[in-house]
């Protein structure tokens, strides 16, 4: 269930990517850099 809504969240987040190319990756997506 968790991994869902997990799954979910990162394709809005990558959505908004596409709407805001510099801001939304640095904002949205933090823990991208740990991986």
């Amino acid at each position: 269930k968790a991994g869902v809504q997990f799954y979910t969240q990162i394709k809005t987040v990558t959505t908004q990517w596409k709407d805001v190319p510099g801001q939304g990756v640095s904002l949205a997506m933090p823990t991208s850099q740990k991986i």
